[in-house]
């Protein structure tokens, strides 16, 4: 890790386990009522308020797409 690197961490918040947004995640389909794959746009609104810059947009689409894709 060169000394930028190093610098932009100082400021940027801890990284939330992958664990923890796909309990969010799950728990926001639950709430919203989410049921298929057409329904991630809604659990990505939702679920996002709640991790609230915590976790990268991408992993939560993943892991909301694996889940509502198994269950379709």
């Amino acid at each position: 890790m060169n000394e930028a690197e190093k610098s932009l961490r100082m400021y940027l918040p801890e990284s939330m386990p992958e664990a923890e947004v796909e309990k969010i995640v799950q728990e926001t389909i639950a709430a919203t009522g989410a049921a298929t794959a057409a329904d991630v746009g809604k659990v990505m609104g939702a679920a996002m308020k709640t991790i609230a810059g915590r976790a990268d947009g991408n992993i939560v689409r993943s892991i909301a797409q694996k889940i509502l894709g198994a269950s379709s």
